[in-house]
């Protein structure tokens, strides 16, 4: 019993307070406890982020330098390679680009483990070593691709010791076969000479395979050297045998040629020997033995530096995945101590504020209910802020009784003023509309006058347009009659000088019909003595055959004279006959032209007549057009005054119309507010 009571006093004394500390109670408890879960987060989250650091901003920058420094450390490789296959000045830019890229990812390798343990120092200055060490070849290599004899052994021993004694041996074989000149030709000659050309194509066929050997370095030119030594030994001997037969200068030449023979193999041996040393090319012998080794050795050597950067990380990352365990485990601990102690102040807060403001709400909607029954009190007991609210709520409802009340008393005077107020605007309402309606009576009829003078004046501008148009072409008429006279008048002189022209021409044709009829009369009597001297050529008898031939030409010609005099006559004829039409077509032409001229003339004067008539027209347009827009301005500025009057008592009438429907409004309210009103009970 003692018990109970002890509780039941605590749930008062609990009751008792205030709203306000009970929510700041409960969420005072969970933000504590979002404290020590925020704390422990962060605590956690600090603990990723040092570690995150470390591997983001200093590892793995780390093991990307080192590959960064390994792709340029092989392409500056590459480069090299293409510089030395192509000699190239583009490719030796490449490589020396690629290694200032080996420099600049070293210095940023440097620059990332300067704060690193003593080992990693220490195979970063390993590594700087060799780095440095690849970068000193640069000079080397170039000024081997730039100078062919220092990188090619083999080529450049070749040039020095074989090609001269082969320069000699030839010379001497030379001098063999130009001392043969000199002797008496015979068949033991010849083919001593045979010997000497053989001995000299046999060894062009030893350097030929010596040529291949550079070129090649294979099995197959070496057999082909070794078959040509034979036989040139085999052309020596045969030579020799012609020793009675040899001029000094040939035995002196074959002596030094096998002495120089046996040089020349034996130079051949040592490069033989170059060339099995592998020391035939200097370059290819300083990246095989030097600079792959040095490459290897830096690629092991970055390799050991990013492994030890991959176990720092994969150490990181596990001590960092254990922390979070550890973490997860105890933010799982209070998120579940969280939703426990937020379940217990929930039940609380339910218990202690919920259920009296459902209490409160179940008698307000009791109120409501009861048919607007101002006369109801809310009976709660509590100290809290609820209590005190209910207390409040009942001095409202007495307040909100005794304003029912007087609403009552206000909404019927109300009804009976609007009323009154509703049949005055009403009446006030039709005066304005029947004055509304007539002044846009009047509005309408201005309107249609300022249309009509505004048309006049449009009309009266456009005869006014059109006069100017007609005074304008008037003129251009007049001067073009002016320049059709000018032109008709230089046509009459034109012709004028055309009729004596063709008076000339005629005057011409007569003396030419005359120089015709004297033509015609000398072809005539040249015919007649033609045929005199044909007819004393025929007496002539044999002798004068020839002169009869020229005489009946000469009659011939004679006859075609007058025939195309004849026809020269009938063409002047026919000539003068069309002058003669001509003339008499200039003359009609020539007075047609004047009648022209005249009547121009006449058509000047009326165009010029028409054109000063037009323009006095044009005036009387214009006064009349200038008349017809002051009226226009005039009627418009009317029908604007009109307009703006009509406009006014439109917008009274508006006006009343709505200070009408105010009042029907009111009138509805108070009718409304009295049946409200009246649904309380007061």
């Amino acid at each position: 019993m003692h018990g109970h009571e002890g509780r039941r006093v605590s749930f008062r004394k609990l009751s008792d307070l205030p709203v306000r500390q009970k929510v700041w109670g409960g969420f005072g408890i969970l933000l504590a406890l979002m404290v020590v879960l925020s704390a422990v987060s962060w605590r956690s989250l600090s603990q990723v982020s040092e570690d995150l650091s470390l591997v983001v901003e200093e590892l793995q920058p780390t093991m990307l330098a080192s590959q960064d420094l390994s792709q340029s450390l092989a392409h500056a490789a590459s480069a090299l390679g293409l510089y030395l296959l192509a000699e190239e000045d583009s490719y030796r830019d490449v490589y020396q680009q690629s290694l200032q890229a080996v420099e600049t990812d070293l210095s940023r390798l440097e620059q990332l483990l300067q704060a690193r343990p003593d080992q990693d120092q220490e195979s970063l200055q390993k590594l700087h070593g060799l780095v440095e060490r690849f970068k000193s070849y640069e000079n080397t290599m170039v000024g081997l691709v730039q100078n062919k004899a220092s990188n090619l052994a083999g080529l450049s021993f070749a040039a020095e010791h074989l090609n001269p004694v082969s320069q000699q041996m030839l010379q001497l074989s030379g001098e063999m076969v130009m001392s043969e000149f000199e002797e008496e030709p015979s068949e033991s000659r010849r083919e001593l000479l045979n010997e000497i050309h053989q001995l000299r194509y046999t060894w062009a066929n030893v350097m030929n395979g010596v040529r291949a050997y550079i070129a090649f370095r294979g099995e197959r030119p070496l057999t082909e050297i070794d078959l040509y030594l034979q036989a040139t030994d085999d052309n020596i001997k045969r030579l020799a045998a012609f020793e009675n037969e040899l001029t000094f200068e040939q035995d002196e030449g074959l002596n030094g040629f096998m002495e120089l023979k046996q040089q020349f193999v034996e130079n051949f041996d040592k490069l033989r020997e170059i060339e099995a040393s592998g020391r035939w090319r200097t370059d290819t012998r300083l990246i095989r033995d030097e600079i792959s080794p040095l490459l290897r050795q830096i690629d092991d050597e970055l390799e050991t530096l990013v492994e030890q950067q991959r176990n720092l990380a994969v150490a990181t990352s596990t001590s960092l995945l254990e922390d979070l365990d550890q973490d997860s485990t105890f933010i799982s601990v209070l998120l579940l101590a969280g939703l426990l102690i937020g379940v217990l102040v929930a039940l609380l807060a339910g218990n202690q504020i919920v259920t009296p403001i459902l209490r409160l709400r179940e008698i307000l909607e009791a109120m409501a209910k009861g048919e607007g029954d101002l006369t109801q009190r809310v009976k709660l007991a509590s100290g809290d802020e609820l209590g005190q609210a209910s207390g409040f709520f009942n001095q409202m409802m007495a307040g909100l009784q005794e304003m029912v009340i007087d609403i009552v008393t206000a909404a019927r005077q109300v009804e009976q003023g609007a009323e009154q107020s509703s049949e005055r605007v009403a009446a006030v309402q039709a005066n304005v509309l029947e004055g509304a309606e007539r002044t846009r009576s009047t509005a309408a009829a201005t309107e249609e006058m300022s249309a009509t003078s505004a048309e006049i004046a449009r009309n009266a501008e456009t005869a006014a347009g059109e006069a100017e148009k007609a005074r304008a072409q008037a003129r251009e008429g007049s001067t073009a009659m002016q320049q059709v006279a000018q032109k008709a008048q230089a046509m009459e002189a034109q012709i004028s000088q055309l009729q004596e022209s063709v008076d000339a021409i005629e005057s011409k044709g007569r003396s030419m019909h005359k120089v015709i009829g004297v033509i015609s009369e000398i072809a005539e009597q040249t015919n007649l003595l033609a045929l005199n001297a044909a007819i004393e050529a025929a007496r002539a008898g044999e002798a004068g055959r020839g002169f009869a031939v020229v005489a009946d030409e000469v009659r011939q010609l004679a006859s075609k004279t007058q025939h195309s005099t004849a026809e020269i006559r009938k063409l002047l004829d026919d000539n003068r006959h069309s002058n003669q039409t001509l003339v008499a077509s200039m003359g009609h032409a020539a007075e047609a032209t004047g009648t022209m001229r005249e009547s121009v003339d006449d058509t000047e004067r009326v165009i010029r007549l028409m054109s000063e008539n037009v323009e006095l027209m044009n005036e009387m347009v214009d006064q009349i057009a200038h008349a017809a827009r002051e009226q226009s301005q005039t009627s418009e500025e009317i029908a604007h005054n009109v307009e703006v009057l009509s406009s006014k008592e439109s917008e009274n009438a508006e006006w009343m119309k709505a200070s009408s429907e105010d009042l029907e409004e009111l009138t509805r309210t108070s009718t409304r507010l009295n049946q409200v009103v009246g649904h309380f009970k007061v």
